[in-house]
């Protein structure tokens, strides 16, 4: 019956210890066992999951199910019996381009090696009535995978959009790049006319997105004014960062190894591509711009205004790339596949259809998968993005690089139909890895609400209790484990902090991303402190977190009242006692002035810590700002492991600019901003000539990149420095 479902593997091996088709046995206690040594990968292993489901039972705490089993990272364990047996199952998982979850588990994939007396209990085929819902089963199977891979194909194709202007820069890099290559490949190695007067073109192009040009082509009305007004600069002597096509034309003439021209293109290639990747926006799942269901597929969209674009994507979706005749690869089925998008768009438009351009469009179409030319218009709609499916759908990087040839920049309509038509089973890793390489912090936002649309329920908020034994490194004793992101009991912060962070995801409801991000800012600004009362009162000042016009963040209030029910009268309490010193000053004037001014005094106190951010500065100078580490952590187009790095290396870079410090008083070192962003900057790159020791952070085009809009922004904050 595995075959039926269309993806994964299309078959099991029996094995006597779960010996029948079809059903999965489950166990309430521990259960281990050998496996013989075999010439079939043969490796013992029990999966232990939490499930409010009701499965049926057979004696001594046996139970059995005929449906799939789907897992979630919060309510799993994958136990393997020695370190041998997980190497070699994760090495064999790693060789699979299918396999992709792995790094959502790795924490919950446990090895327990000391267990004895604990057999596995045998259960008789006989013992388990035949199943009348094996065929239902599968079919719901099959279309969970396709709405699976649907959601998981939108939210990657709007990862991989960006701006119009973006892509009309990069493709036009990318003929560049190809007119090089014709030009060096040719004899004599000089640019034909025709190649001479495109190169032209495409130059002409580069230049016009500098940023001088734009404000001159705005200023000026005109592209040709401001080419000219340019020139006239460029007659007085003032330089810009222009393409040099006479250096770049000349160095074509010489070896092909490490030439100046291919150089150039290909830096301009992936200087264009890392500031790509800094601008891409993630969806907000709380947004739903599609809402799905494991048994009514595709609900609802809010990307496609129009009423007649949207019922086809819906159509498309739920008739026709759900069927079990579209399943995988396109290059096969394109030809049968371009007939029926164009039935069912003719069923839906119903009596306009003779007449309607969409009529047109397909029809051509229809004769282009079959080798006939396609002349009709590009763009990020409903046809266009059906269109590239079927003309580059048989591998995704084909299908991106295609689309952006087009000019397209809009992909979530083009994957999402990528989606549906391989499913989530039979997307390759390297591709959902654009989706499940994100921040963790999201990634479960994500995910979570993937599970709750496929399965119509929410995963429990509380971390996975496990009731198996696990071995306590300390004493070498078997003992029972709480889990949730760590083990509970080994660290009381951590466990300070999971009792916030989980009693937040029940009374967080709209603003999710902003405020689970706002959320870890403060906790990491509180350190090792635990005191509620400290920590709900520096909570109040982050972003999401602050009150409203007249009333408090209905999120932080609930918090409150949870940690801090006498929070109220401690805070009065608390901005009095900070400020008796000058109350009792005040008193000495008058007494009536006295208590005028206390009140006065205690309401300047509440507005001043109301005003309080972390990321505000403390100094205008670089080295001086205390809440540097949090302006450099604000900046998420760095990667998060930059970041961390970042954070932690200047604050040794401070202490060098302070007194007592390596660079302090040196005249070469001043500490202007300039110089000292200046100098940060490089640092984060630079690695000594024959020194074993890495730099901060490889020394990467993209990376280089990165650094610069980095600077850029520190030297806007220090601007008055």
């Amino acid at each position: 019956m595995y075959k039926k479902r269309g993806y994964g593997y299309s078959r099991w091996f029996t094995v006597e210890e779960n010996n029948i088709e079809h059903t999965t046995l489950l166990f309430d206690t521990l259960c281990v066992f050998d496996r013989p040594i075999s010439d079939i990968e043969d490796h013992a292993m029990l999966i232990e999951i939490i499930s409010d489901d009701d499965f049926p039972k057979l004696p001594n705490g046996v139970y059995y199910t005929d449906k799939t089993i789907y897992l979630n990272p919060w309510q799993t364990r994958f136990i393997f019996f020695s370190d041998k047996v997980k190497r070699t199952v994760m090495s064999m998982s790693d060789s699979s381009l299918e396999t992709k979850l792995v790094r959502l588990y790795q924490r919950k994939m446990v090895v327990l090696s000391d267990i004895k007396d604990r057999g596995y209990k045998i259960i008789k085929e006989d013992s388990i009535p035949l199943s009348n819902n094996m065929e239902s089963n599968i079919e719901e199977d099959y279309i969970i995978n396709k709405m699976k891979g649907l959601l998981y194909g939108y939210y990657i194709g709007a990862n991989l959009s960006s701006s119009k202007e973006h892509i009309l820069k990069l493709d036009s890099l990318r003929e560049i790049n190809n007119i090089f290559a014709s030009i060096i490949s040719g004899y004599d190695r000089i640019p034909s006319v025709t190649q001479k007067k495109r190169l032209d073109e495409l130059f002409n192009y580069i230049d016009s997105q500098q940023p001088i040009f734009k404000d001159l082509e705005k200023e000026l009305g005109s592209v040709q004014l401001a080419s000219k007004a340019l020139n006239v600069f460029k007659r007085y002597g003032y330089t810009f960062e222009t393409v040099d096509r006479i250096m770049l034309l000349e160095a074509l003439k010489k070896d092909t190894e490490n030439n100046q021209a291919l150089n150039w293109v290909n830096h301009e290639i992936a200087k264009a591509n890392a500031l790509f990747n800094t601008s891409k926006s993630l969806l907000n799942p709380d947004d739903g711009e599609l809402i799905v269901s494991g048994k009514e597929k595709l609900i609802s969209q809010k990307c496609i205004s129009e009423d007649l674009m949207a019922n086809l994507f819906i159509h498309w979706i739920n008739i026709v790339l759900c069927s079990h005749s579209f399943n995988g690869k396109i290059n096969s089925i394109k030809e049968t596949l371009s007939d029926e998008i164009t039935k069912d768009a003719k069923n839906v438009i119903g009596k306009d259809w003779d007449n309607s351009p969409i009529r047109a469009y397909l029809n051509q179409l229809r004769r282009h998968v079959r080798g006939e030319e396609f002349n009709q218009p590009w763009d990020n709609g409903v046809l266009s993005s059906i269109a590239a499916v079927l003309i580059k759908g048989d591998d995704w990087e084909q299908l991106l690089h295609f689309m952006q040839s087009k000019g397209m920049y809009d992909y979530r309509l083009a994957f999402a139909f990528y989606g549906v038509l391989n499913g989530f089973a039979n997307m390759t890793r390297d591709f959902t890895d654009n989706l499940l390489n994100k921040d963790s912090g999201y990634l479960s936002m994500v995910y979570r609400d993937f599970y709750g649309q496929l399965f119509d329920k929410s995963i429990p908020e509380f971390g996975y209790i496990s009731t198996m034994p696990e071995k306590n490194d300390n004493t070498g004793m078997l003992s029972s484990t709480f889990e949730s992101s760590v083990n509970k009991g080994n660290n009381p912060i951590v466990d300070w902090r999971r009792d916030i962070k989980l009693y937040a995801e029940t009374v967080i409801k709209r603003d999710k991303m902003k405020l689970f991000k706002s959320l870890d800012e403060a906790l990491a600004q509180n350190g090792d402190n635990q005191d509620y009362f400290r920590f709900i009162k520096m909570l109040d000042n982050f972003d999401g977190w602050k009150p409203g016009k007249n009333r408090p963040c209905s999120a932080w209030k609930r918090m409150q009242e949870h940690f801090v029910p006498d929070y109220n009268e401690r805070i009065g309490k608390s901005a009095k006692t900070e400020n008796i010193g000058k109350l009792a000053k005040q008193q000495e004037t008058s007494l009536f002035d006295g208590i005028e001014d206390d009140t006065l005094h205690y309401n300047n106190t509440i507005k001043q810590e109301k005003s309080f951010n972390p990321s505000n500065k403390t100094s205008n100078l670089f080295v001086d700002d205390e809440n540097v580490t949090y302006f450099i952590g604000s900046q998420t187009y760095l990667p998060a492991d930059v970041r961390a790095t970042l954070c932690k290396k200047v604050l040794s870079f401070q202490k060098d600019y302070a007194p007592n410090g390596y660079y302090f008083g040196k005249k070469d070192s001043p500490r202007t901003n300039d110089n000292t962003i200046k100098h940060f900057i490089n640092k984060c790159t630079y690695q000594k000539e024959h020194s074993s020791s890495p730099s901060w952070i490889p020394a990467t085009s993209e990376n280089k990149v990165l650094l610069d809009k980095l600077k850029n922004a520190l030297y806007q904050r220090y601007a008055n420095g």
